[in-house]
């Protein structure tokens, strides 16, 4: 998802793993985890209108959650106990309006294990948390009910969605090249670059959450390298402006109200630091490998539908 920021109203990127920003003047105990998606889908049926509504649903979701409605979002969406159940369903039945059934599946599939992954490392550390909840266009959500003790506690909940997310990616891409299937390659490679894309080190983001426990430069860091991606359109995802306004209200708390971040937040030891550091490098490393040798079975989607149309006509 990752990606997340305590607060009373969610600014993080998703639940993707998180609040895409912490609230104006303090942080409540509470942290989403998102797990924002990327804009290379390979699409469902063609159709040139659904991404750009596609678009509009991220962006008007997205300013939701930056903007102060989020508590009562995920708040009436946990009313019943099939939240998790009911909001899965939604989000699979969305998506697959515009990139089809077995696609959409397999991407709140994947979305699943990355948030699996937070609650794995907050269930281990004894932090309480609220179940899954599913927000389609932006991702799925796990809400801390307590901060994270330090930078350290921080890093490691970070750290478990991008890493069984990556597993998971994994295993889809292997099967997809052990049978050749392109759903698979596409699934493969939509697994891999939500995990590589939460990574950054942006916010409340998961790689926002790992990076800043290294340093509260990283932040201004990470804005750069975002401002650069979409200034040169390697992101078209109109969700990323809100991602780096969150991510700049979150730099400018860390800076001017140090205080709210608990006690002794940034005092970990030298192998801790290094720790995270070496995991935080290598595990973007091993996802750009990975990314390449899946993609390069991957056929492009406008070359299926040429094959498609091929099929159709001999």
């Amino acid at each position: 998802s990752k990606l997340a920021t305590p607060g009373a109203s969610l600014v993080r990127a998703p639940a993707v793993q998180s609040c895409l920003a912490s609230p104006p003047r303090t942080f409540a105990p509470l942290a989403v985890h998102l797990a924002p998606f990327s804009s290379n889908f390979p699409g469902g049926g063609g159709r040139g209108n659904n991404r750009i509504a596609a678009g509009f649903g991220a962006l008007g979701t997205g300013a939701l959650l930056l903007f102060g409605k989020t508590k009562y979002i995920l708040g009436a969406l946990k009313l019943t106990k099939l939240a998790s159940l009911g909001s899965m369903v939604l989000t699979i039945g969305t998506y697959s309006m515009f990139f089809g059934l077995p696609y959409a599946a397999g991407m709140v599939g994947l979305i699943t294990i990355h948030e699996a992954g937070h609650a794995l490392v907050m269930m281990q550390r004894g932090i309480p948390f609220s179940p899954m909840v599913f927000i389609p266009f932006v991702g799925a959500a796990v809400t801390m009910n307590r901060y994270p003790r330090d930078a350290w506690e921080d890093a490691m909940i970070a750290f478990g969605g991008p890493v069984l997310g990556s597993i998971g990616a994994a295993g889809v891409a292997v099967v997809g090249h052990s049978t050749d299937s392109q759903l698979l390659y596409a699934l493969g490679d939509f697994g891999f670059m939500i995990n590589l894309f939460n990574l950054m080190p942006i916010g409340s983001m998961d790689g926002g959450r790992i990076a800043g426990a290294l340093s509260p430069y990283a932040g201004l860091a990470g804005l750069g390298l975002g401002g650069w991606m979409v200034w040169n359109g390697f992101v078209s995802n109109p969700i990323m402006y809100l991602i780096l306004l969150a991510g700049g209200w979150e730099s400018y708390q860390r800076f001017a109200n140090p205080h709210l971040l608990p006690p002794n937040y940034y005092k970990i030891t030298p192998i801790q630091r290094t720790m995270i550091a070496g995991g935080y490098f290598g595990l973007i490393g091993a996802l750009l490998i990975a990314t390449d040798l899946n993609n390069r079975r991957r056929k492009p989607p406008e070359v299926l539908e040429r094959e498609k149309h091929w099929d159709m006509r001999y």
